[in-house]
């Protein structure tokens, strides 16, 4: 079978199209054969060696996947041969889904929504799982209070956005001036261009007096200081950002701030909420590009280009 691999780090030309072993599944385990995986941040850091000590060469890239049962394990019930299912594998495993095959644990597998093509699943999977963890398990985001969303048209901008709404809370949200027409209609009540000059000033106004009560950052730099001007008291900062530069957080400290940096877990639970969603109708999926496995290293290039809209995703055919 192929496989993704890199043997060294660094620009996105490491990333080798490699002959592999069908793997077997054990007795807890599904065989999938797949059909699409998404390109996300995760694996860029990992190819460039951001987590070398926990990525030992050669290492297999890919997090989340979608296809078809191939095989089940003897002690599993939930799924049989021929089952669609999307899923996301313990991050930073090395197992890899930028591949033709890939086992999983049953548990943390879930089935694919009628409504959804393998691209959109795979597209779903870890992004839809870190928004789910950040809006909902870490951030605690209610019906009543406003969440201000940063990079709201990413892979988890967007999602976020959708699922906030789905429970009727206010959501904020930064983006460049061209997707605006695009969050709004995900439901986003207001929408800031992140290039204007005063897009700090904008922010303080449209969180007026009470503040915001929940800040997803997903992008870094001095995102958890500055999120203090616009904070409500006793509000949550959930970050999914990996590297940010040294900040003083002493301007949170009157706010009684909670700061949870996230580094997400797999859940089979996540990923049937947000399939309800899905079938509800309350949630759509953007995918920006698709590319064939055989151009990974293509689809790394275009990862790290911007202006870019929602998903990148790759197609295993």
């Amino acid at each position: 079978m192929r496989i993704a691999t890199i043997n060294k780090f660094g620009s996105p030309d490491v990333v080798k199209i490699m002959q592999g072993t069908v793997p077997v599944p054990s007795s807890k385990q599904i065989l999938v054969k797949l059909k699409a995986a998404s390109v996300n941040p995760v694996d860029a850091q990992i190819r460039m060696g951001h987590y070398e000590q926990y990525t030992p060469l050669p290492f297999n890239l890919g997090f989340d996947g979608a296809g078809i049962v191939e095989a089940v394990g003897e002690q599993v019930s939930d799924f049989k041969a021929g089952d669609r299912v999307f899923f996301v594998p313990p991050i930073l495993n090395g197992q890899g889904t930028y591949s033709d095959y890939c086992v999983v644990d049953a548990e943390l597998a879930a089935p694919i929504p009628e409504a959804l093509s393998y691209i959109e699943a795979a597209a779903l999977s870890l992004t839809g799982s870190a928004a789910w963890e950040a809006i909902f398990d870490r951030g605690r985001l209610q019906s009543h209070e406003t969440v201000l969303i940063h990079a709201g048209a990413g892979g988890v901008g967007h999602i976020a956005i959708q699922i906030a709404k789905a429970i009727g809370s206010k959501v904020i949200t930064t983006a460049r001036k061209s997707n605006h027409t695009l969050l709004k209609g995900l439901g986003a009540d207001i929408v800031i261009d992140y290039e204007d000059d005063d897009f700090m000033a904008q922010l303080v106004n449209h969180a007026g007096s009470d503040g915001v009560h929940l800040v997803v950052d997903t992008i870094a730099g001095n995102t958890i200081m500055d999120s203090a001007q616009v904070l409500a008291p006793y509000g949550r900062i959930v970050s999914l950002a990996d590297y940010c530069p040294p900040q003083n957080l002493i301007s949170l400290w009157p706010k009684n701030a909670e700061i949870h940096l996230v580094f997400m877990t797999p859940s089979a639970d996540r990923l049937k909420k947000l399939a309800e969603l899905v079938e509800q109708d309350k949630l759509k999926i953007i995918v920006d590009k698709v590319f064939p496995l055989e151009q990974v290293a293509k689809a790394h290039e275009y990862l790290a280009s911007r202006g870019r809209t929602g998903k990148i995703v790759l197609s295993i055919e």
